[in-house]
């Protein structure tokens, strides 16, 4: 009876949130607020359509790596990152670059195709190689990703987010990555 009466609340809430969703985003004091959806996937893309998105303000590349016996292509990266861009038809878009490593780790198959050593006991991954370390452990996998995002970003609002910075020089060398990325498509 609980859960009936709880399900019955939900369904009223969200009729009321549809009412809202032609409704600009907006402070009490009038100050405007932009709403982004965050996504997996680009199968993600109908439901923040659907929610009214002014954007996307996450999409999380690294559940393109997940779940599947190889790595994602340049190719099909970047055919993935372009069909958010034009879905979203000029909306800022913000793709962040794998967070891959702790939780979140590619098959066995995958990581040893880039030369991962599975073997190996890793003590506490959380603190271990994980998203922006684990990318410049396996720059080839890193500069592919860079790449397929630099190519679908050409003539459109994108934001690349490297996730878990902690140093000046990883901000150094990722910058020296994406430079030597443009001028690889470049040539």
């Amino acid at each position: 009876k609980a859960a009936r009466l709880r399900m019955r609340e939900l369904k009223r809430q969200k009729r009321n949130l549809i009412k809202l969703k032609s409704v600009s985003a907006a402070t009490k004091d009038g100050t405007g607020v932009t709403l982004l959806a965050n996504i997996a996937l680009p199968d993600d893309l109908p439901d923040a359509h659907k929610a009214g998105a002014e954007g996307i303000g996450l999409f999380r590349t690294e559940f393109l790596f997940l779940n599947r016996s190889d790595l994602p292509s340049e190719a099909e990266q970047h055919e993935a990152y372009l069909r958010v861009i034009r879905s979203m038809k000029g909306k800022p878009v913000t793709i962040r670059t794998a967070d891959l490593g702790g939780d979140k780790m590619p098959s066995r198959e995958a990581l040893e195709s880039i030369g991962y050593d599975c073997s190996r006991e890793v003590v506490n991954p959380a603190l271990g190689q994980r998203a922006i370390r684990f990318s410049l452990g396996y720059p080839e996998l890193f500069m592919t990703q860079i790449r397929a995002i630099l190519r679908a970003a050409s003539d459109a609002d994108v934001r690349i987010l490297i996730p878990m910075l902690s140093r000046v020089s990883e901000i150094t060398i990722v910058s020296d990555c994406i430079k030597r990325a443009q001028e690889e498509l470049k040539d």
